[in-house]
């Protein structure tokens, strides 16, 4: 099996979390108790799941303002990456958005929903053409 990333671990958290109503801090200890990540990719991987759960809705008006059409219903698996790469690329100064678009699209091919790369792909380029054009929601702000 291909070693983890810590992109892969909060994805699978995210996915587990939203699937069993799990507690997300032991959904989480226990995602990187078996990923085998260094303390400094557990770090990133434990910003990014606390980071799309406390910002999600933040993150989805984002998100919704870069798709075609913000009424489809998206796959549980694309909708977590997006948030993941969203997060990102909004609230994580020191990733660069170029490599969270490559991450957060190389975390979805590990999963195998490869078939949605393109479109992640292109939603995140987009968000990142558009984060200073949005206008946030009121009563929320980007830090």
């Amino acid at each position: 099996m291909k070693k983890q990333t810590a992109r892969d671990v909060a994805l699978r958290a995210l996915l587990q979390i939203h699937r069993q109503n799990g507690y997300s801090n032991i959904v989480l200890d226990q995602a990187l108790n078996t990923s085998g990540l260094d303390s400094r990719d557990g770090a990133l991987a434990s910003a990014i799941v606390y980071g799309v759960l406390e910002r999600r809705i933040t993150l989805d008006y984002y998100l919704s303002q870069c798709l075609k059409d913000p009424r489809k219903k998206l796959d549980p698996t694309v909708q977590a990456a997006l948030r993941c790469g969203a997060y990102q690329i909004l609230f994580l100064d020191r990733v660069p958005d170029a490599a969270a678009v490559n991450e957060t699209v190389n975390a979805l091919k590990n999963m195998e929903k490869a078939q949605f790369s393109g479109f992640v792909n292109g939603v995140l380029r987009g968000l990142i053409r558009r984060k200073e054009q949005i206008k946030p929601p009121d009563g929320d702000s980007l830090r």
